[in-house]
């Protein structure tokens, strides 16, 4: 019954409005206001609203006057009853000029359980400098989630990155595939204060059928037990759909928008 309920509910969803599917540790959401569902141990049912703004400037151009979006806010709120009970919130900036940047908070909060998730981007290119930042996080409870805060750097020919995963801190060489520092292959050295480890990894575009995707891994084990390998994937959907699957040592998460 419970399957049947959130195949009915997400047909019609994607049909008729837009919204977001995210499933985690045994926990499915399903928001496409006005409707919104959380499925865990029970179902619940709940009313979601949502809204956004995009700000306009005129800028001039020679003899030309043109208005161009500068910046897009939104929120969703939405409250659900049901063998569990509480409330969701969204909140999210984009600003559309360069630099770009995108940061975004979701808040969970019910009877039985809560999380929390972040995500923010930012990207700058002036002269020989290039600067690519993002970084996401997940917490639900005590034992399920992960933090991922990655920076690309390169000046003239010279290129690196750091990267804070899991609270391990990890600096090396990035090798671009690419001029906004998206794509590449990089290597370094971490540590977590009582150990230091090794760390690769690979950053890609890539095509799946008529899905257009960008992959990223990295892998990284302590110097003291070099087959201890830990790792952090993810792949990112980004036309028709959008969304991205994230795994980390044996834990997955999903999401997509439509």
């Amino acid at each position: 019954m419970k399957k049947l309920l959130i195949t009915l509910l997400g047909i019609v969803s994607i049909v008729i409005f837009s919204g977001e599917f995210m499933l985690f540790d045994n926990t499915i959401i399903l928001n496409a206001p006005p409707f919104f569902m959380e499925l865990g141990d029970g179902v619940s049912i709940g009313l979601s609203y949502s809204t956004s703004t995009t700000y306009y400037k005129e800028n001039n151009l020679g003899f030309l006057k043109v208005t161009l979006p500068q910046n897009r806010e939104y929120v969703s709120a939405s409250l659900f009853l049901g063998t569990n009970f509480g409330v969701y919130v969204s909140i999210g900036n984009e600003n559309l000029q360069i630099p770009t940047s995108f940061k975004s908070m979701e808040f969970f909060i019910s009877k039985d359980y809560a999380f929390y998730t972040s995500l923010s981007k930012f990207f700058i290119a002036i002269g020989p400098l290039t600067l690519n930042t993002r970084s996401i996080f997940l917490k639900k409870g005590k034992d399920f989630g992960y933090s991922l805060n990655r920076t690309f750097v390169k000046y003239k020919e010279y290129s690196g990155y750091f990267l804070s995963l899991n609270g391990i801190y990890f600096l090396g060489y990035f090798y671009p595939l690419d001029n906004s520092l998206e794509q590449g292959i990089l290597g370094g050295l971490g540590s977590n204060f009582n150990e230091i480890y090794l760390n690769i990894g690979i950053r890609k575009h890539f095509n799946f059928e008529k899905l257009k995707c960008f992959g990223y891994g990295y892998i990284y084990s302590s110097t003291n037990n070099v087959f201890g390998i830990n790792y952090f994937a993810g792949i990112y959907i980004t036309f028709p759909l959008k969304g991205e699957i994230t795994i980390w040592d044996g834990k997955i998460s999903f999401r997509f928008n439509w």
